[in-house]
């Protein structure tokens, strides 16, 4: 995007993801259908950059911590509507509906999106300047420790997912109402954190900020972690 600009690429992002919706939905084996779901998250990282273009450091965390509160908000939402459309017409149906979703997207960035990138940088993609630039980003204290902690984070919120619908209805023995109620309350303490994230970065600033969410999710994981090696049989633990 350094080099072509935003626009091109957030519409070739969005028509990988159709694409990879509509391959989800057509898919006749586990091994294709994560294939073409792998080929769908990594679509998903093209629009991010704009955040860059349009924001200083601190007002683009605000703006990012508004976005992310619309996508607890869209998580809270998912979960009920995916059930309904998949108990009535079959799991290929809400793939179909994620085809359509982004189709919208794609639409919406074709009629209304402007190009954010002010200049491109026409040494972008030669080999030498990437080797620099990713040198240069590997070496930086800041980076590895924003980086650090949001794949922890996100490792960790997503090896939770992944288990917990086996943990809590089969091991737990909770019903899948209950189990549908806990995700939802895991979603409204994501909407709640982005709320207060917004607050605290214009009280306290990026790094103070970001520290205390990096205690916050240590301390959550390390007390599941206890929990689980003591075999504490208990949801509410968890």
């Amino acid at each position: 995007s350094d080099r072509w600009g935003r626009r091109p690429v957030l519409l070739a992002g969005l028509v990988a993801y159709v694409l990879a919706a509509l391959g989800c939905a057509l898919s006749q084996s586990m091994e294709s259908l994560i294939a073409w779901r792998t080929v769908q998250g990594a679509a998903m990282g093209a629009g991010v950059i704009v955040v860059r273009d349009l924001y200083a450091p601190v007002e683009g965390a605000h703006a990012m911590s508004r976005a992310l509160t619309g996508l607890g908000i869209i998580a809270c939402l998912s979960g009920p509507l995916g059930g309904l459309l998949a108990s009535h017409l079959g799991w290929r149906a809400t793939m179909v509906a994620l085809c359509c979703f982004g189709a919208m997207a794609l639409l919406l960035v074709l009629l209304r999106f402007e190009e954010t990138l002010a200049r491109p940088n026409p040494q972008a993609l030669r080999p030498a300047h990437l080797a620099r630039t990713w040198v240069q980003i590997l070496r930086h204290p800041s980076f590895l420790a924003y980086s650090a902690t949001t794949t922890f984070t996100y490792a960790g919120l997503f090896t939770y997912l992944a288990a917990s619908s086996f943990t809590f209805i089969q091991v737990l023995d909770w019903s899948p109402t209950a189990y549908g109620l806990l995700l939802s309350c895991n979603a409204a303490m994501y909407i709640t954190g982005t709320v207060l994230c917004r607050r605290l970065l214009v009280r306290w600033g990026l790094r103070r900020s970001i520290a205390l969410a990096g205690l916050l999710s240590a301390t959550g994981g390390t007390l599941m972690g206890v929990f689980a090696l003591a075999g504490v049989q208990n949801g509410w633990a968890y």
